[in-house]
């Protein structure tokens, strides 16, 4: 469902009709996201898979912004 104000799209797989992504004026609401590469947090932080030097692997969270 797409108007003026912006978009809904609906998971119709089950029972009922359950909002999957709103993007509108106040912003992106999303269920079950997968990010593939690294994800932005406002203008200062990123998030993403690491793999420290030992070979373990975790997640990293680094500070981007100037």
């Amino acid at each position: 469902n797409v108007n003026a104000n912006g978009m809904v799209i609906y998971d119709t797989s089950g029972s009922g009709e359950d909002e999957l992504l709103v993007v509108d004026s106040d912003g992106v609401i999303g269920k079950n996201m997968t990010v593939r590469t690294y994800l932005t947090i406002g203008s200062h932080s990123r998030v993403e898979d690491y793999t420290h030097t030992d070979g373990t692997n975790g997640t990293g969270v680094f500070w981007v912004g100037n």
